[in-house]
């Protein structure tokens, strides 16, 4: 005897701490479950790109902030320490604009 398995239905729900990016409940339940679930989950990924394809600038950077960022000494990401080659640069938020931390970019010297 062979056990098979298919799927029946989902649930699919975009949670997001941007509330207007967050979805309703999608839920199915019924034929064609996996194909109708892919539809879904390749739609959810092109909203999702649209999203984050725009580059919102930075806002300002608070007190705080900028005397953080203005004495860090290392990347909060990695640890490394910053210097000629390995620059300090701001990240930020792409969709709210806010400051997230700092961290390093490396550059790279080609001869």
């Amino acid at each position: 005897m062979i056990n098979r398995h298919e799927m029946a239905g989902y649930c699919l729900h975009r949670m997001n701490k941007h509330e207007n990016y967050q979805t309703q409940l999608k839920l199915y339940s019924g034929p064609g479950a996996v194909e109708h679930f892919f539809d879904a989950i390749f739609s959810e990924a092109d909203e999702i790109s649209q999203i984050i394809s725009v580059q919102r600038p930075m806002l300002p950077l608070t007190v705080d902030e900028r005397i953080a960022y203005d004495n860090a000494t290392v990347c909060q990401n990695c640890k490394t320490t910053f210097w000629v080659v390995n620059l300090k640069c701001r990240h930020h938020n792409h969709v709210s604009g806010r400051y997230i931390f700092f961290r390093l970019i490396s550059i790279v010297i080609w001869h």
